[in-house]
């Protein structure tokens, strides 16, 4: 009895007080080989914590202002012969470009919890042996860009604005230049935020085997992946044109000879490009490792109750084969069966004293 005791003391003690912080790279819990009547316990924890935090601020102002004259040319007062003004073309041309601003870009390559193992084997008969375990994984990611963009552009062409006037005998003749103005605004690739990542668990493989017969053999796992990511991208942009573009205002008066005035054409093209602006791309893969499956003894021909519990059911294993427990899903959060359990057998023990030194006045049974 005193023996018992001490074991029942010690679990609680242990259970209380032992909480192991590894490292996640793997884990990998083993409770083997102990005696009968033994309790044994293990607890582990192993927690990873990603934070990324972008943030990304641009202004940019772009003014462009074109002037082109031909024009504005005079012949006048002439007495004799013929009066001629031709003005040669205007070609103007305006491009802003801007491209590729405020980009964020996170990998964190995988998020997965890497592969746990849990193997409770040859231990005595009537041991009690308790394993709680669990694996989180967090990540969060913040994404933040804010754009303000100016785009101004003015452009001023003429070739017109002439005069022919009060000549004497003889033609007079005006003749303008074409225009061609081309105006381009591209607004491309404006806060754009990308994620990569992979989440969930690597392997999971709970072994429950080859215990004595009346042992107790428990197991709760629980794993909790969360992954955060959040995109925030704020775009002002503004985009002026003013083209004035002139072939006109020409005047041939008082002439004592035949007049003609020929202007010339103007062609405008105005373009304004904004494209892929504000994306947000995220992507988070469920792409881990399958558990891979391992091959253990013979069970004796008695093995004890074993229970394999995950964080949403639990199998009753009872004492038929003995083999190997399954791989269970693993989601929720763990309950703490360990510390019920080992106040369960502490009140039991209670009880049984308290029978040893008080069954000599219970009432006697009836026949």
């Amino acid at each position: 009895m005193i023996r018992k005791a001490v074991i029942f003391l010690i679990c609680l003690i242990a259970n209380l007080t032992l909480t192991s912080h590894v490292k996640a790279d793997e884990i990998v819990v083993s409770i083997n080989g102990n005696g009968s009547d033994s309790s044994n316990q293990v607890q582990v924890s192993s927690q990873t914590t990603t934070q990324v935090t972008q943030n990304n601020d641009a202004t940019v102002n772009n003014n462009a202002t074109s002037n082109s004259n031909t024009g504005n040319n005079n012949t006048n007062s002439n007495t004799n012969g013929s009066a001629t003004v031709t003005t040669g073309d205007v070609n103007s041309s305006t491009t802003i470009n801007n491209q590729n601003i405020n980009s964020n870009s996170a990998d964190t390559n995988c998020g997965c919890q890497n592969s746990s193992s849990v193997t409770i084997s040859g231990n005595g008969a009537d041991s009690t042996n308790y394993v709680l375990g669990s694996n989180s994984s967090s990540t969060n990611v913040n994404q933040n860009n804010n754009t303000s963009i100016s785009n101004n552009s003015l452009t001023h062409a003429n070739t017109g604005y002439n005069s022919a006037s009060y000549n004497g005998n003889g033609s007079n003749l005006i003749i303008t230049g074409s225009i061609y103005s081309t105006t381009k605004i591209n607004n491309r690739n404006i806060n754009n935020s990308a994620y990569f990542g992979s989440t969930g668990l690597e392997s999971l493989l709970l072994s429950v085997f080859g215990n004595g017969e009346g042992s107790l053999n428990n197991v709760t796992f629980a794993s909790n992946v969360s992954v955060v990511v959040t995109n925030t991208n704020l775009a002002s942009i503004t985009n002026n044109v003013e083209n004035s573009l002139n072939t006109g205002g020409n005047t041939t008066l008082g002439n004592l000879g035949d007049a003609a005035i020929v202007t010339g054409g103007i062609v405008n093209d105005v373009s304004i490009n904004n494209e892929n602006i504000n994306s947000s791309f995220v992507e988070v893969a469920c792409d881990c490792k399958d558990p891979e499956k391992e091959t253990h003894p013979t069970p004796p021909t008695t093995p004890g109750s074993s229970i394999v519990q995950g964080a949403s059911g639990s199998s009753n294993s009872g004492s038929s084969n003995g083999n190997p427990g399954s791989v269970l899903p693993i989601t929720g959060s763990s309950i703490p069966w360990s510390l019920v359990a080992t106040l369960l057998f502490f009140f039991m023990f209670l009880s049984g004293l308290y029978l040893r030194f008080h069954g000599a006045n219970a009432p006697p049974s009836r026949i």
